[in-house]
């Protein structure tokens, strides 16, 4: 379960995180020519990673894809010390449909920018986008579990987070991200739901059960 504000997503977005590692050589700052700064690698990757096109496909709820810097980190930590060694997170958001390889793939390439630096790329955390259909399978079962216990069936929105229900989707069960509480909510430090809102979301989960059983 998870805050949808009690929505159904019928699609969300999946990720990649890419994690390229620029690496050059270690001087003092005030003989920089000595050494290769990994931070002006890691400038030439960024420029290069993000001049990837990931707007090939589109998809009429979600829109399209977007890769992102995320993080990023130099070492040693040192003081006057030209680094060598830069770390870049890209997250790259998929959409249903796109090839997960692929993608990194592209990102790799793009990443490649040769003597006097050394990159890697590695392929970091990953989630399936999911899709569902308006009038399959997790719908009926929702909306006739609603009906069942006297609630009104669920709205229905697409996300743009990356969320469990992929892997199921991928395995080829239908799947939805579907729970009380307000997606504003989402890592907040306050993060909390209404009692009332968490009954109504547990009778929702009981009808929908009851009724995909007594079909």
């Amino acid at each position: 379960m998870i805050g949808t504000t009690s929505r159904v997503a019928l699609a969300n977005k999946g990720r990649i995180d890419a994690i390229v590692t620029i690496r050059g050589k270690a001087s003092h700052s005030s003989t920089p020519w000595v050494g290769v700064n990994a931070i002006e690698g890691a400038r030439c990757v960024l420029d290069r990673v993000m001049a990837v096109d990931v707007g090939g496909n589109k998809h009429r709820g979600l829109g399209q894809a977007t890769l992102t810097p995320t993080a990023v980190r130099s070492w040693p930590e040192a003081t006057h010390t030209v680094q060598d060694e830069v770390r870049l997170v890209f997250d790259r958001r998929l959409l249903p449909g796109d090839d997960p390889q692929a993608a990194f793939a592209a990102i790799a390439a793009a990443a490649k920018i040769g003597d006097p630096w050394q990159v890697k790329t590695e392929f970091g955390p990953f989630t399936y986008p999911a899709e569902i259909a308006p009038d399959g399978a997790f719908m009926a079962a929702a909306n006739g579990g609603c009906r069942r216990m006297g609630l009104p069936s669920p709205a229905t929105f697409h996300s743009h987070g990356a969320l469990d229900a992929g892997f199921f989707c991928f395995k080829g069960g239908e799947s939805a991200m579907w729970g009380p509480g307000a997606i504003e909510q989402w890592h907040s430090e306050d993060e909390r739901i209404a009692v009332s809102d968490l009954l109504t979301g547990a009778a929702s989960y009981l009808g929908m059960i009851e009724d995909y059983l007594c079909q």
